[in-house]
């Protein structure tokens, strides 16, 4: 590419900057009158330079995107799986709960059996103790009405017809004049 003067920049790698030297050749007054058929001409030859380095950056930044994508679905399957993961151990961990709480009701399973056991034995006992105190109170009420009979048997009664007492008082005398 020819340029009038020192308006071309010089790059890192020591080429000329094609666009630094586009810039300086339109902001320059043409030494030349340019011919309507030569305008087209560098225009295409402008676009010739142009396009091949942006065709370049397109295909970059297409792989760019598409290997951005397929990062992105990647990560979208590691996080599925570490959620999968996360219940996963929360399902782990309520096992360990239930298989917990399971031993405890086993645990309250049996002593409440030997509750039972134990009630049902106390009400047992209970009645059996029930039945000897009904068996004393009987016992005593009819030591008591044979006490209070044989008392009454002892008392001296008192004699309403005298002929009859005589008989009743001394039997054995009679049956000794006989």
């Amino acid at each position: 590419m020819a340029t009038t003067g020192a308006a071309a920049a010089v790059t890192a790698d020591g080429g000329v900057s094609e666009v630094a030297a586009v810039s300086d050749v339109l902001s320059e007054k043409p030494a030349v009158e340019i011919s309507r058929d030569a305008a087209p001409q560098l225009a295409q030859g402008l676009i010739n330079s142009i396009v091949p380095p942006l065709d370049i950056l397109e295909n970059q930044l297409k792989e760019c995107r598409e290997s951005q994508q397929s990062i992105i679905t990647s990560l979208e399957a590691q996080s599925t799986l570490l959620k999968e993961d996360q219940k996963f151990q929360e399902v782990m961990e309520a096992m360990a709960l239930l298989s917990l709480f399971h031993g405890k009701l086993l645990t309250i399973r049996k002593d409440m059996m030997f509750i039972a056991d134990k009630t049902t034995k106390m009400k047992k006992r209970l009645q059996k103790l029930e039945g000897k105190k009904v068996k004393l109170a009987t016992k005593s009420a009819r030591e008591l009405e044979q006490a209070r009979m044989h008392e009454e048997s002892l008392r001296a009664r008192p004699a309403a017809d005298f002929s009859n007492a005589e008989e009743d008082v001394h039997p054995p005398a009679q049956m000794m004049s006989l």
